[in-house]
């Protein structure tokens, strides 16, 4: 028979690197978790100006695309050069086209303009995880069918910064009634698609972007001037943003900033460099903060994702969040981040700003101070983990919905999916950040620090069914529990390395590391463990169909325990949920030694009472 993925039994890592939960800190972790995660379109900018007529004209081809091709998803590619505004366009109409689209509205960015880019299967399983279907993860052989999971749901996709055709094809097959609006820099050939290429600002919309941003004199009052600011800036959006915040906060710098910048660019395109106009307004702009600021903002470029929190800013840096929140002021202020979402304090580096802030960072940190401020993330992400950990846990969501869920008139169900969704949320907007602090964690030598992550994190890898990182971190931890001498540890590791190969039909992997987990294990120290990867392994032989080799197994894995503990009957509840008849076949050949399963142990109240405070301010928030 197949084993049901969630029937394997689990080993929970045992490695000395425990965080205390803080009930206000976890308070405060958790009212961030608020994003539904099937509408999640970043918000439109504020003070977003001009492009009207590049708007109609997407909204023109979207509603063609639906009236003409009504049987297939209609798909608008905006194309253009770095800092030209795509993103901020495709926002802008995507909002507009909510009402036609009112099911789900996804947001996945592509990050065609980092080193690895997203690849279309990841591009996919982030868009099924947004719509809540956790665990449809597409063979990456077979083309994926996407309309057949869509159930006639209106959904409309921004893909952010696209690099290829393929990275978007798959989303092709959305079906009637979706929409997919695509970013790049590069002209993608995409069958049955539109195509609206974004080229320089207008003088005059250029000109009413920089005195929205800068309203100071003498740009308000003397076109000349601004003119020839917005010229020195190639016209494009962020340039000129980048420099109006300057201004804006800076007014003195107006008599000097024209020539200054018109010598950087030159100096910048005599080197070749790419987008000069971006380079100099960056420059001019990183040279005028103070010192915090400026170290904050290079130190963002260690990040593996660009969006992050106040909490990962004041890990970063190293300080008092005080100062970090004047920082994050100062850096929006002058338009060097953006404020992305206010009610959770997410920030957000541009793709162009985040490769010239990792240029500065190279130059300004030394190894040795880099490697401080990921040690410093990484712990920082760890207790972060520990926290949303508990909302994957069924028993305790069940309790706390039945305690708190009727305090916000919810039903307890209902609070148990909040609390479930708002966890998964949070993992997959922070994946790449956690996967990178485990490996900051393993380059530091941080042993006990990489084995506490991949424990808080394995629960997340099995919803999501995310086998690479699975494999990967758990390869990382087994090194770290040999470095630290836990054999213990590097059997439960290899027990849920076994599983994950046993997710994937992969049975002689499976087998293989169970068997390296039971060569870890003391036969007389271990016997719950032992007992746990032996019912494991018989799911191999069920798999393969030799009940025989189960059975045997079975009676194995129930002789270690004693007879009538909880941990007995825990077994012989899983058992009878696994295949119940084999179960019979193990009561006839051990007899009186086993007695009838009881209802699974629940945590004590006491456990719940100290658990409590974490979330209860929260949920009344």
């Amino acid at each position: 028979m197949s084993a049901d993925r969630r029937d394997y039994q689990p080993h929970l890592l045992s490695t000395g690197a425990t965080v205390e939960v803080d009930d206000k800190r976890a308070t405060e972790l958790l009212q961030a978790l608020i994003q539904p995660a099937a509408h999640q379109l970043p918000p439109t900018l504020q003070d977003f100006t001009g492009r009207q007529v590049e708007a109609e004209q997407a909204m023109t081809h979207v509603q063609r695309l639906r009236r003409d091709r009504s049987d297939a998803a209609s798909v608008l590619v905006i194309m253009g050069k770095a800092g030209i505004g795509k993103s901020s366009l495709a926002t802008q109409v995507a909002h507009r086209l909510t009402r036609l689209f009112p099911d789900a509205q996804v947001y996945i960015n592509l990050r065609g303009t980092e080193i690895e880019p997203l690849s279309s299967i990841a591009a996919v399983t982030q868009l099924l995880q947004s719509l809540g279907i956790a665990h449809a993860v597409p063979d990456p052989q077979v083309e994926t069918d996407l309309s057949s999971w869509m159930g006639g749901r209106r959904i409309l996709a921004l893909l952010d910064n696209a690099y290829s055709e393929a990275q978007v094809q798959p989303f092709l097959s959305l079906g009637a009634g979706c929409a997919v609006l695509v970013t790049s820099r590069k002209s993608l050939t995409l069958a049955e698609a539109a195509t609206l290429e974004l080229g320089e600002m207008p003088a005059a919309e250029a000109i009413e972007l920089l005195q929205r941003v800068a309203p100071v004199e003498p740009i308000q009052t003397e076109w000349e001037t601004a003119k020839a600011i917005v010229d020195s800036c190639g016209y494009l959006p962020l340039a000129i943003r980048i420099l109006g915040g300057l201004l804006r906060h800076r007014p003195n710098l107006q008599l000097v900033t024209l020539p200054k910048l018109r010598n950087e660019r030159q100096r910048l395109e005599s080197m070749g460099l790419s987008y000069p106009e971006l380079r100099a307004s960056f420059s001019m702009s990183y040279q005028n903060l103070d010192d915090h600021s400026a170290r904050l903002l290079r130190l963002l470029g260690l990040l593996a994702e660009p969006s992050f929190t106040l909490k990962t800013a004041t890990s970063l840096l190293d300080s008092s969040p005080d100062t970090v929140r004047s920082c994050l002021k100062q850096l929006v202020d002058v338009q060097l981040i953006e404020l992305v979402e206010p009610m959770s304090k997410r920030y957000r580096l541009h793709d162009v700003i985040r490769q010239l802030v990792r240029g500065q960072l190279a130059i300004a940190e030394s190894t040795e101070t880099r490697h401080t401020a990921r040690l410093h993330l990484s712990q920082a992400y760890l207790e972060i983990a520990e926290v949303m950990s508990l909302a994957l846990d069924p028993i305790i969501r069940q309790r706390l919905g039945q305690q708190y869920g009727n305090g916000q008139r919810q039903l307890p169900a209902e609070f148990e999916q909040r609390l479930y969704l708002s966890a998964l949320n949070w993992f997959d907007i922070e994946r790449l950040n956690l996967l990178a602090s485990i490996d900051w964690a393993f380059q530091t030598e941080a042993w006990e620090l990489v084995l506490a992550m991949v424990n808080y994190l394995t629960p997340f890898f099995s919803v999501r069914a995310d086998w690479a990182a699975w494999e990967t971190t758990h390869r990382m931890a087994l090194t770290a529990a040999e470095k630290v001498g836990d054999r213990l540890c590097a059997a439960h590791l290899h027990n849920n390395l076994g599983n994950a190969y046993l997710y994937q039909q992969n049975r002689e992997k499976a087998k293989e590391h169970y068997k390296h987990s039971l060569a870890s294990l003391d036969p007389l120290q271990d016997a719950t463990q032992r007992s746990q990867t032996l019912a494991n392994l018989s799911l191999v032989s069920l798999e393969q169909g030799n009940q025989q080799d189960a059975a045997a197994l079975w009676e194995s894995a129930l002789t270690l325990l004693d007879s009538g503990s909880l941990e007995q009957r825990a077994m012989l509840k899983w058992m009878r949920s696994v295949n119940e008849s084999l179960l019979q076949t193990v009561y006839q050949q051990l007899g009186d030694v086993l007695i009838e399963p009881l209802p699974e142990a629940q945590p004590s109240r006491n456990f719940f009472s100290a658990i409590g405070g974490v979330f209860k301010r929260w949920i009344n928030e």
